[in-house]
């Protein structure tokens, strides 16, 4: 009866006693973070590495659902962005990529998230050798 807990304590042990956890429940756990935390008015400091047209680095200013600016934050490419919810560089245009594309099986996506406010900070996507596109939040400010 010893033999399974004992087991498991070595398993555990081995992964530094942490249990991985889905990209689905951490998603969720981040939502949460960000939703609770009240933060509507916020500027970011975004890139994305791989896309199409390279973006970024961006300032993005983001008033309650929209965005109310965008350029660049250095020499780089002009600024662009899609209506679409999900190509937007903000934090919500984050959570929608991951929601439209974890539950894919063509893609192969994982994502950090800031431990205190939620934001996905690194968002990653590949499709086998076809694709691999790094979306990264490098700062953000709340704004008054």
């Amino acid at each position: 009866m010893r033999w399974p807990v004992l087991l498991a304590a070595v398993v555990l042990s081995a992964c530094g006693g942490r249990v991985e956890t889905s990209l689905a429940q951490r998603l969720g756990d981040a939502e949460a973070r960000w939703r609770s935390s009240g933060v509507t008015h916020y500027s970011v400091v975004s890139r994305c590495d791989g896309c199409e047209d390279t973006i970024g680095p961006l300032i993005v200013e983001v008033s309650p659902d929209t965005v109310t600016l965008v350029k660049p934050a250095g020499l780089g490419s002009s600024p662009y962005w899609d209506s679409e919810p999900a190509s937007q560089p903000t934090v919500e245009g984050r959570f929608a990529v991951l929601e439209l594309l974890a539950p894919d099986p063509r893609y192969q996506v994982d994502a950090t998230f800031d431990w205190a406010l939620g934001f996905p900070a690194t968002v990653s996507i590949s499709e086998g050798r076809m694709l691999h596109v790094e979306l990264q939040l490098l700062s953000l400010h709340a704004l008054p």
